[in-house]
């Protein structure tokens, strides 16, 4: 259980600093810090407010996008089990041209399996650089080295997320039998130059 606040992935300025989800884990937000059940957990997570547990990638000057994060959650090959629900994950900014990264959650199943569930999250302010054709996107579903990545995306939300691909969700697979469930989820004030909301190669 992870109680609100904002939590960043480092006290310095290195933007190569990100989470790790480690496999396995059951990871769960939106908690005031004085429950003693998971059933006290406010029902409205994925709204925020009061409670909100926010991942940021804003490391740096809080005016300046261009020096947050660059990868600001990994989960690499992920059990079955593994779980990320009730976060808000925001500010992500991806400098690489080239990337199987996101700025928000990259999700990599390599030479392995990932399984890994994310719901009830918002994703939201996560970018790249837009001009220079930089990925920016919210959510990087990998599987690559005959990896299989049976990933669940349900119930999250998706806002004002920027990249030159895809704003919201990227796929990509190496021809191997990945087959990732994403569902009942809201995206809305995204924004990619090309490609789409979510793009699959």
């Amino acid at each position: 259980w992870v109680a609100a606040g904002t939590y960043k992935p480092t006290t310095t300025t290195n933007r190569n600093i990100g989470f790790i989800v480690p496999s396995g884990m059951k990871l769960y937000g939106g908690f005031a810090g004085t429950e003693t059940s998971f059933s006290q957990r406010p029902i409205n997570v994925v709204g925020g407010g009061a409670n909100a547990t926010i991942l940021s990638g804003n490391i740096g000057n809080t005016n300046d996008s261009t020096d947050n994060t660059i990868n600001l959650i990994t989960a690499y090959n992920a059990a079955k089990g593994t779980v990320m629900d009730g976060f808000t994950i925001q500010d992500g900014y991806e400098t690489n041209m080239v990337s199987n990264k996101a700025a928000g959650l990259t999700i990599t199943a390599s030479n392995g399996r990932n399984e890994l569930q994310v719901s009830n999250c918002i994703f939201k302010n996560n970018s790249g650089n837009y001009a220079a054709f930089n990925n920016g996107d919210a959510v990087v579903i990998n599987s690559e080295n005959a990896g299989v990545a049976k990933t669940k995306i349900c119930n999250n939300i998706f806002v004002n997320n920027r990249a030159f691909w895809s704003s919201a969700i990227r796929i990509i697979s190496e021809g191997d039998s990945s087959i990732s469930s994403i569902s009942n989820n809201i995206f809305y004030q995204n924004k990619n130059e090309q490609g789409g909301t979510i793009l699959t190669g």
